[in-house]
């Protein structure tokens, strides 16, 4: 007897399995009468989407505030300056120019050719936030491309955290396709916030059901939920990805793209 496809269980009064069936179902004969079983979906898990973090109240104490502006005059902007004696960088106040999200810029320039609120990162102009703060981004993009400034000296490079963010685009790949991310090695589709935004960031190692705090901990087709790294599925009936033995529902949260559900140990559906 062959086994059931990953993802399907048998129903009652099972008889025989039939040999090649459909990935993500089950073909039985019970009673001369074919049936197709599936894993159970929870279409509308609910759970709300979590309020944004006040990054402005989370960036680094210096001569200004990297998402505020606070601290310098009209038509500057706060930016990050790099020490190369210390190996240290520090917010600092120097002359804006006007390039918007997206906009050509030439990196490091003095003075920036980006406006206030915005940092010259892969020649094009992107707006600074700290703390994951989505709610500071443009439209279409997300608080989730951490700042990291390499500093060059006699004795080598060295990279330097900045403690603050960059919004990049989302939207850019698809979390259920494994390959949507091939043109950016070392990279792997994610959800970067809780309101359901994607985008190709780097990849780990984490597997399923591993304590994770960051969504790059996670192995490819795996999301940090709540400090744990879950399997995305496909929330529909008898969809592809599906989850696997031991983890449990495929349930679509308020958190997650549309027709995305995270596997979910143990969830009783909410009947109030």
């Amino acid at each position: 007897m062959s086994m059931p496809s990953r993802g399907c269980f048998p129903g009652s009064l099972v008889l025989f399995a039939l040999l090649g069936a459909a990935c993500g179902t089950a073909d039985y004969v019970s009673d001369g009468q074919r049936e197709d079983v599936c894993l159970p979906v929870e279409e509308d898990g609910g759970g709300g989407i979590d309020e944004a973090p006040n990054g402005a109240a989370l960036c680094p104490v210096g001569a200004c505030n990297y998402q505020s502006g606070e601290g310098c005059e009209q038509g500057q902007a706060c930016l990050p300056s790099a020490d190369h004696e210390s190996h240290q960088v520090t917010p600092a106040c120097v002359e804006a120019g006007r390039g918007g999200n997206g906009d050509a810029c030439t990196p490091w320039a003095v003075p920036s050719e980006c406006a206030p609120g915005y940092f010259c990162a892969d020649g094009a102009c992107r707006r600074l936030c700290c703390g994951s703060d989505w709610s500071a981004c443009d439209a279409g993009t997300s608080c989730f491309r951490p700042l990291v400034v390499r500093l060059t000296d006699e004795d080598g490079s060295t990279d330097v955290p900045a403690d603050v963010g960059l919004c990049f685009p989302t939207g850019t790949c698809d979390v259920l396709d494994a390959r949507s991310c091939a043109g950016e090695p070392g990279r792997t589709c994610k959800l970067v916030d809780p309101t359901g935004a994607v985008a190709c960031v780097r990849s780990g190692t984490g597997e399923s059901g591993e304590v994770c705090e960051s969504p790059e901990f996670c192995g490819p087709g795996l999301s940090c939920v709540g400090g744990v790294c879950r399997r995305l599925c496909r929330a529909e009936a008898c969809g592809e990805p599906s989850c696997g033995a031991g983890e449990g529902v495929c349930v679509h949260m308020d958190r997650n793209p549309a027709g995305v559900g995270e596997c979910t140990p143990d969830f009783v559906p909410d009947k109030t």
